[in-house]
């Protein structure tokens, strides 16, 4: 969102709208098209009451739309690099996400990092490995950069809460004078969307709470700081014997 020529939300969402997830999903075999920030199987009101089927589909794939946000938006063209682990799964993302992006007219570069080997200071170690796709992600060194997040717990507040400033989980600054909260890593900062989730935070009953939660990820999908791409799946082996 810091990008210059990302700034402007509608170019978010056209990127969003061009990406064809299901080219995806053939390629990797074991994920789903995402259809929202939060994924499937996430409790909503109550365990066992869905928040992705309660809240359908808040985002999906519509080549022309996108084409027609840009044209809106005055952006038509442009270079940027995708930033990816170096990995097959990753960089077949990667490439299918440069080939919707490059049909829209953009120039774009997919940059693979791994580990880098250098000389440890322990006389006791070989070597040291540095992760370089890590440190690109922590210091903001990326145009795009694509990402594995999880839920880290069966409730949508844990996907959709570190959007909002105080609630990034990436602490404060502590060389300012008001210790002023370091948001999330995509540069994403919105007044409404930090209301809602003090307003989630403040919810006294579970019906008023999924309902700002809904808003919530309707408020993501309108500004689009990351785009959703898959939902990955867990498989399951079973044996009545066992």
């Amino acid at each position: 969102t810091t990008n210059d020529l990302f700034k402007d939300a509608k170019v978010r969402r056209a990127l969003s709208l061009a990406l064809d997830r299901q080219a995806i999903v053939d390629a990797i075999v074991f994920a789903d098209a995402a259809t929202g920030f939060v994924p499937a199987g996430i409790a909503d009101k109550k365990v066992g009451d869905d928040f992705r089927k309660n809240g359908g589909d808040v985002i999906s794939t519509d080549v022309e739309a996108a084409k027609s946000l840009l044209k809106e938006a005055g952006v038509t063209r442009g270079s940027f690099s995708i930033t990816c682990r170096d990995d097959e799964v990753d960089v077949t993302v990667a490439e299918i996400a440069k080939r919707s992006w490059e049909a829209l007219g953009f120039s774009v570069k997919v940059e693979k990092k791994g580990a880098k080997e250098r000389p440890s200071e322990n006389a006791n170690e070989s070597a040291v490995y540095d992760d370089l796709f890590t440190e690109a992600y922590k210091s903001g060194d990326f145009d795009v950069i694509a990402v594995e997040s999880q839920a880290l717990a069966n409730d949508a507040y844990a996907v959709l809460a570190p959007y909002a400033t105080k609630y990034s989980g990436n602490g404060v600054d502590m060389n300012s004078d008001t210790y002023d909260a370091i948001g999330h890593v995509t540069g994403y900062a919105s007044e409404d969307y930090d209301k809602l989730m003090d307003q989630v935070y403040d919810a006294a009953d579970a019906a008023t709470r999924s309902d700002l939660l809904h808003q919530a990820e309707s408020k993501l999908a309108e500004d689009m700081p990351s785009i959703p791409v898959v939902f990955l799946k867990n498989a399951y082996l079973s044996n009545s014997k066992v």
